[in-house]
């Protein structure tokens, strides 16, 4: 499970990595790093560095809201990686 957020993590940094534009970037660094927050304060709760907080874990964790937040940043990051390939119309006029 580890694994899985460690390559959904690596999926959000390489989108913002082959952004042509920095908000591209900026918002695909933030949602990794969201997820990132979570997933390790999550880990630091159980094996008892940090103290229990009513963090959900992201995708795991029953919440309805967390899912949401968690399943529309994703769907976010896989439209920056959509259109970062997209042309530039401005330079046309």
């Amino acid at each position: 499970m580890l694994f899985l957020f460690l390559l959904l993590i690596s999926f959000g940094l390489n989108i913002a990595h082959g952004c042509k534009d920095s908000f591209g970037t900026i918002l695909s660094v933030g949602i990794s790093l969201m997820l990132f927050w979570q997933v390790f304060i999550n880990i630091a709760m159980i094996m008892g560095l940090m103290p229990v907080v009513g963090m959900p874990l992201p995708l795991v964790s029953y919440g309805g809201s967390s899912v949401i937040t968690t399943l529309c940043g994703i769907a976010i990051l896989m439209n920056v990686s959509m259109r970062r390939f997209q042309k530039d119309f401005k330079n046309i006029f």
